[in-house]
């Protein structure tokens, strides 16, 4: 725990007025109304270390001991001005990563609002679906030549797709983002429409009405509104997050749901070597998830060496898996959680120290939904008896299923892999994949 302070104003000042104190901490906080001190010494480490946390804190230190309000609201003013400048830089810092890693692609246009599902779904299946990728030589080649290549790509995705896309509806057009702050129009046919000046959004943020610095505007409107907290600070100092592309849109073919974990498992050892993987869900576990959705967000544990990316830590880094939401995606963020430090929830998870292999899999089918089936009625009195000798047979022999089950035609099915990545972070999508 923080025995000074950081360089916040708010925390400084906290720090003066216990320093003065002459008093130990827990007795500082005892001072100060806490039952509970491991609660208030908290409370305390979280002020002094990243200048925000329970304002009951600051208005029970203005009590306590006699501080002017004026000073403690200046220097909440000032706090709040660090904040902010802390989240510009990042952005900043971001704003330039992107740029540096910036790669070409095509970008399938839609119809807006036309989409055949929910809204989370859509979401996380759009960027495989949405985005074309485009070989590493062509930036090699001369801007006519990438045209033509574009082009000619364009007309085989149209034929291919049939002029359109699941989920998304009629393709009606292309768009090709040649650099980062420049992209070309094309009709289907592979004609070229338009230059357009200016960076495109289109692939990462499915909100119309966010402009197109997406990343700066939703970093700056959260700062404004909440303050950094204690547990956001630590995740974004410990979270690691290496993606894993050399998987990404591979298809993997599940043979039975006793062998589900061990296809998906064999298929990802061939891109990463010297690593163990403990799964962390039980067949049935696996089922329900199979069973209740058209995608499976799966986890496993790792065990070996690994080296992170240095350049994806902190806040840009949480940035880009979508932690930082206004609008609709914040007040059901909010509602979700309820009472729950969202952040907190993360912290813990870092805590434990583990490492983990995270999977995004969809499949094109429709999900199997509630595929169940109940004991008959006139056999109701005597069900509790007969449920544990069933439970001896094999399943396709059970007279009941519970909800949420496989159907015996389910296998062989095949999934593809629409995000990959190890992380120390098991809930690392939470903001970017919402479906719970």
């Amino acid at each position: 725990m923080p025995r000074s302070a950081s360089r916040y104003s708010i925390s400084q000042l906290i720090y003066r007025v216990l320093q003065e104190s002459g008093l130990k901490r827990s007795t500082f906080i005892a001072g100060l109304g806490y039952r509970n001190t491991t609660g208030g010494l908290r409370s305390l480490d979280r002020w002094l270390d990243c200048g925000a946390g329970d304002s009951l804190l600051i208005e029970r230190l203005v009590q306590a001991h006699g501080i002017d309000p004026a000073t403690v609201r200046l220097a909440l003013s000032e706090t709040d001005a660090q904040h902010l400048a802390e989240y510009e830089e990042a952005v900043r810092r971001q704003d330039h990563w992107d740029r540096e890693h910036f790669r070409p692609y095509v970008f399938v246009e839609t119809r807006p609002g036309v989409v055949q599902s929910s809204f989370t779904v859509a979401a996380i299946v759009a960027p495989a679906l949405k985005m074309i990728n485009l070989p590493d030589t062509l930036i090699t080649e001369p801007r006519s030549a990438q045209i033509q290549i574009v082009s000619d790509l364009v007309r085989r995705h149209y034929v291919v797709r049939q002029g359109k896309l699941p989920l998304f509806g009629p393709i009606i057009g292309y768009r090709f983002v040649s650099a980062y702050d420049e992209s070309i129009r094309l009709d289907v046919a592979g004609n070229l429409i338009e230059h357009v000046a200016g960076h495109f959004v289109g692939a990462g943020w499915f909100n119309s009405d966010w402009p197109q610095n997406g990343r700066a505007y939703v970093a700056t409107q959260h700062v404004r509104r909440n303050p950094m907290s204690y547990d956001l600070r630590y995740v974004a100092r410990h979270l690691r997050y290496l993606p894993l592309p050399a998987l990404v849109g591979q298809t993997v073919t599940l043979r039975s749901l006793r062998t589900a974990s061990d296809d998906v498992i064999q298929h990802a050892l061939s891109k990463l070597t010297n690593l163990q993987f403990t799964r962390l869900y039980d067949d049935r576990q696996i089922e329900i998830r199979l069973a209740k959705h058209s995608f499976w967000d799966a986890a496993w544990r790792v065990d070996g060496s690994m080296e992170w990316n240095p350049q994806m830590m902190g806040l840009p880094l949480l940035s880009r898996l979508g932690y930082f939401t206004t609008g609709d995606a914040a007040k059901s963020m909010n509602e979700s959680f309820g009472d729950v430090d969202f952040y907190e929830v993360l912290r813990e998870d870092i805590e434990a120290g583990h490492v983990y292999l995270r999977l995004l899999l969809q499949t094109e089918s429709e999900r199997v939904g509630r595929h169940s089936r109940r004991w008959p009625s006139w056999l109701k009195p005597v069900e509790s008896a007969l449920m544990p000798l069933e439970r001896w047979l094999r399943r396709r022999f059970r007279s009941s299923k519970p909800q949420y089950s496989l159907p015996p035609w389910f296998f062989p099915h095949q999934y593809v892999i629409l995000d990959a990545a190890l992380t120390n972070l098991q809930g690392c999508w939470m903001a970017r994949y919402p479906y719970i």
